[in-house]
């Protein structure tokens, strides 16, 4: 029996750690930790989280970089516990953006260096990682089936009801698709944690985890662009969009490698220009029904089979503690 401590920003704890409220977390916790563990338990792995159990032979920080937190990862080592630190943010970046501002990327960079290697989102964090010199793993985010199983079944592409869903305070990337939906048909759904300001009339949906395979479904077609030109959003994993394709909701993109992992010909479109009258072209364009037959986000990057590689990965960390660990991508 192989034991984890997982570490995650502190929230609201709950006597058990299936009751944790999902809407209470930073999504990213609930993708690469809180939704793993039943999933490893399945496969002889016990977790904890934020507690340090004295049975535990792997740690790992998840989104925590703070002073607090490095204090605790020193003396887990000293322990001669193993120690990673995941990040779905490309912290490794040299570049001026306001993600890399504060003091998180200062205690990731410190971490990162102390740990005995690096768990992040997407191969492009990897990359980065790698040509720095540390030992970066990529595990992939993962959609849970049995909590997006419901498909769509009739996508209008005549009228295609439009949909984005994220953080409010992301939402301002949609702004330069104001001339397309202002005086137009379109129908625009938000799904946020709050209502953003954006120049273009939309319905805002307040997320909830319970709620949001159901409140994705009322779209007919995701919209997702990125400032695919700088190395934030270049990081980022394909999740937003995975979530959709789960569902069978067809996606136009902008170009994130991360997202062309999942993205495919039958089941989406990307767009490289950044203007309203190219976001606009692909969507008139679309006549044919998308095919989601060859849809990865539903085989390779299911909550199953990326827990099975994380179960692998455990396991040679434990068993063979002083080799180069290879992860099982």
């Amino acid at each position: 029996m192989i034991n984890i401590s997982w570490f995650i920003p502190e929230t609201r704890m709950f006597p058990q750690w299936q009751k944790f409220d999902y809407n209470r977390v930073l999504p990213s916790v609930w993708i690469r930790c809180l939704q793993l563990i039943p999933q490893l338990e399945k496969l002889g792995i016990q977790s904890s989280v934020n507690e340090g159990s004295s049975k535990s032979q792997i740690a790992v920080f998840v989104r925590c970089f703070d002073e607090r937190n490095m204090k605790r990862l020193k003396l887990l080592k000293s322990k001669q516990i193993r120690v990673f630190v995941d990040t779905p943010v490309n912290y490794f970046s040299e570049s001026d953006h306001p993600a890399f501002e504060g003091s998180a990327k200062k205690y990731f960079n410190q971490m990162a260096a102390a740990a005995d290697g690096i768990f992040c989102a997407s191969r492009y964090i990897q990359q980065a990682g790698e040509s720095k010199g540390f030992k970066t793993y990529y595990f992939p985010d993962t959609v849970d089936q049995e909590h997006f199983k419901e498909k769509k079944i009739n996508v209008n592409l005549r009228h295609p009801v439009l949909m984005w869903s994220g953080n409010s305070t992301k939402a301002s990337a949609l702004n330069f698709l104001a001339p397309m939906i202002r005086g137009s048909e379109y129908h625009f759904l938000i799904l946020s944690d709050r209502k953003p300001r954006l120049d273009f009339p939309f319905e805002f949906i307040r997320w909830s985890y319970q709620d949001f395979p159901k409140q994705l479904l009322r779209g007919d077609l995701g919209i997702f662009p990125r400032d695919a030109d700088n190395e934030y959003d270049q990081g980022h994993s394909f999740f937003k969009i995975g979530v959709c394709l789960a569902l069978h909701i067809p996606v136009i993109y902008s170009a994130v490698p991360s997202y062309e992992e999942v993205a495919n010909a039958s089941n989406s479109v990307k767009v490289t220009e950044r203007s309203a009258a190219a976001w606009e072209r692909a969507i008139k364009t679309l006549s044919k029904p998308f095919d989601f037959q060859n849809n990865p986000v539903e085989n390779e990057y299911s909550l199953k089979a990326v827990s099975e590689k994380y179960a692998s990965f455990f396991h040679q960390a434990v068993e063979v503690p002083n080799q180069v660990l290879i992860s099982q991508q």
